[in-house]
């Protein structure tokens, strides 16, 4: 003791005190670090599916001010999609394929007015996929592509296309037949 009555003590921390400190950080990061990561991957796949339905937004629009039908190909269980303008029953019979994103599209070549968002194909991030494809009304498909077209007058094929992450999360983007409105909701 001093002679002040107080203990002697030196300014700063103890070695005990500073473990006691960094077991509870690493605790703390323990417990949260997998929920910010979830987080991080909860806004790459709402960015995604918010991209798509703009993407669908924008066929849409351009079928109708084109006067033209345009049809898109969604790779299921893949990240892939593209969109065409479709004129003629040849560039029809081709909408089942998705070039390659490097390889210009032949059809956007063809026609200066499509907009430059449908002129491209699309790839998700990875770990995010289209995982089914749900058609409406009875219309053919095949089972590893999901065809969707709009139409002049604004209306569809429509459909639901469910796109989700690896870890089960996933938002469902459908399609009207009738008005072609699209819409998102999350599912389980």
């Amino acid at each position: 003791m001093s002679r002040s009555g107080r203990l002697n003590s030196t300014d700063g921390y103890t070695l005990v005190e500073m473990l006691v400190v960094l077991v509870i950080v690493g605790f703390i990061a323990m417990i949260a670090g997998p929920k910010i990561g979830k987080g991080f991957q909860g806004a790459e796949l709402k960015t995604s599916v918010r991209q798509f339905a703009a993407i669908l937004r924008a066929a849409r629009n351009t079928a109708i001010t084109q006067r033209a039908i345009i049809g898109g190909v969604i790779e299921i269980n893949g990240p892939h999609y593209a969109f065409r303008l479709i004129r003629s029953q040849s560039e029809y019979s081709d909408l089942g394929r998705i070039p390659e994103q490097d390889s210009p599209d032949t059809s956007s070549d063809s026609n200066p007015a499509l907009p430059e968002i449908l002129t491209e194909s699309y790839s998700l991030p990875d770990d995010i996929i289209f995982s089914d494809f749900q058609p409406i009304g009875g219309q053919a498909f095949q089972s590893d592509l999901g065809l969707i077209e709009f139409f002049p007058k604004g209306n569809s094929t429509g459909g639901i296309f469910i796109i989700s992450h690896q870890s089960g999360a996933g938002y469902a983007v459908m399609i009207d037949r009738v008005t072609g409105r699209i819409t998102i909701e999350s599912v389980s």
